[in-house]
């Protein structure tokens, strides 16, 4: 699935089709999402805003073409995800320290 079909496909999922929805859901402009459509291709930082709005979106079918649209796990009402902004990286067997 190319760029240009994921963004319809989001757009359609998120947005009932609509770019000026989908800009505003992500933090983007119009504009953005006109040039990611005509160049088909979505910058770096339009995946990170599409992932930060939407928690859902598998990071593997978006960056590249594997898998679902949907991250199936995240479908489980019983876990809270929060946006990926929120998150810190947790590093186990890594000695740390304080100066």
């Amino acid at each position: 699935m190319t760029d240009r079909e994921k963004l319809t496909a989001l757009m359609n999922q998120f947005a009932g089709g609509s770019q000026s929805r989908f800009a505003a859901q992500i933090g983007v402009s119009r504009s953005n999402v006109a040039t990611w459509i005509h160049r088909g291709s979505i910058t770096a930082n339009g995946r990170e805003a599409i992932l930060d709005a939407f928690p859902q979106v598998s990071r593997e079918w978006l960056g590249g073409s594997e898998g679902e649209m949907m991250d199936a796990c995240k479908d489980n009402p019983d876990i809270i995800y929060f946006s990926r902004r929120d998150l810190v990286p947790l590093f186990e067997d890594c000695r740390a320290s304080c100066g």
